[in-house]
């Protein structure tokens, strides 16, 4: 992908995928967007409250990672069925070294059933927490200068926050593709199809895999963002 302004075009599809799905209402809450500084063609994409994220990991007890997360509002957006989604990239010499790109569900949906009858009676919110399986956490993340051949992928999916699962992700993730992979997979539910609400995206970089990860079991990103 071409590096000029990499970071603001980030940033303005990550903000207009936000925005798509708060107007649909799948998306219940969001802490906006920042773009950092932190060198003459570096930055770092983040959101107010990423600082804290290490509050997430003080417990094993996946309530307790969870409840740290969302009583520190440590999330890009909270979906309406209270899970997490957390969006963050660094960008070093005008292209991309990093993302941490995660979806924590929530462990239980009780505090939701507890909202308005207003609420509580629109259609989105019922066919989403009338789920009978909660979804396990996922993670996609890029780090190009951590790569390890097959056992540690530049750009891994990990599952279940399990540290020995990392299934090799061809390519970096843009914030569209990742919201794409989790409602297409997540939020496809009765007759909404919240994906179709994204707009197309503007971000796309060459593959990443290795020959060797590439012929194992792995996650093709498509080339490019148009739908």
């Amino acid at each position: 992908m071409p590096s000029k302004a990499i970071h603001m075009i980030l940033l303005k599809e990550l903000n207009d995928s936000l925005g798509s799905l708060i107007g649909a209402g799948i998306v219940d809450d969001q802490r906006v967007s920042i773009l950092r500084q932190v060198g003459k063609n570096d930055w770092n994409l983040v959101f107010d409250g990423s600082d804290g994220i290490s509050l997430g990991y003080e417990s094993d007890e996946y309530d307790s990672i969870y409840e740290s997360l969302c009583n520190g509002k440590i999330f890009s957006a909270k979906m309406i069925d209270g899970a997490l989604v957390q969006m963050l990239y660094q960008i070093r010499d005008g292209t991309i070294s990093k993302h941490r790109l995660a979806f924590y569900p929530a462990p239980t949906l009780d505090p939701f059933r507890e909202r308005s009858v207003d609420y509580i009676e629109d259609q989105v919110y019922i066919d989403v927490v009338n789920r009978r399986i909660i979804p396990a956490p996922v993670r996609m993340d890029y780090d190009k200068d951590a790569h390890v051949e097959l056992s540690h992928p530049a750009c891994h999916m990990t599952l279940g926050d399990a540290e020995c699962c990392r299934i090799p992700v061809s390519s970096p993730v843009s914030p569209r593709w990742f919201w794409d992979f989790l409602l297409r997979n997540f939020y496809s539910v009765g007759d909404f199809r919240f994906h179709e609400l994204l707009p197309s995206g503007k971000v796309f970089w060459l593959p990443t895999i290795s020959k060797m990860e590439s012929e194992v079991v792995h996650l093709a990103i498509p080339s490019t963002t148009s739908r």
